[in-house]
């Protein structure tokens, strides 16, 4: 299916035609973000199709690649340990799309037309989608924590209503 916008995140943050629709960005990534994960992956069939990768799996998984380098990092060895001991008790298998983040969403200057880029969606945390969307690279320079258009609170609420 052909969408009409654009995906290309520096474009996103930066062209005066997304200026009007950007403050409500963040918002609008929370509550599709919420439609993705409250669909039913068994109803669907995806639970027959897709992996279902835990916390632990990812943690495990990076540190292996990272050991493979075999150039020590302290604050890497230290972090992964961290992560190691402190990983999510509980949390509800969902979809997760695995690179929800400003680069993949498609946006006109009336907002969030669609989400591409499916190709290592999973059966997961949710909480994986709604942490990548936040992480530094997605930001594009940019400092506001969501995608580097808006703030941790309006994410969540756009999840939560």
């Amino acid at each position: 299916e052909w969408l009409e916008g654009e995906g290309l995140g520096t474009r996103i943050l930066r062209d005066e035609q997304f200026a009007g629709v950007r403050p409500q960005l963040a918002y609008e990534c929370g509550r599709i973000a919420a439609r993705i994960h409250g669909i039913d992956v068994v109803e669907k069939g995806l639970d027959r199709v897709l992996a279902r990768i835990t916390a632990a799996d990812y943690v495990q998984q990076t540190w292996s690649r990272y050991k493979e380098f075999g150039t020590p990092h302290p604050m890497i060895d230290y972090v992964g340990c961290w992560l190691m001991q402190h990983l999510p008790e509980t949390h509800r298998d969902t979809l997760v799309h695995n690179e929800f983040r400003n680069g993949n969403l498609m946006v006109s200057p009336d907002g969030i037309v669609g989400v591409v880029d499916w190709e290592i969606a999973h059966i997961g945390d949710p909480m994986r989608d709604l942490g990548w969307l936040c992480t530094n690279a997605w930001r594009y320079g940019e400092t506001l924590p969501v995608g580097g258009v808006g703030a941790h609170e309006q994410l969540f609420q756009g999840d939560e209503d």
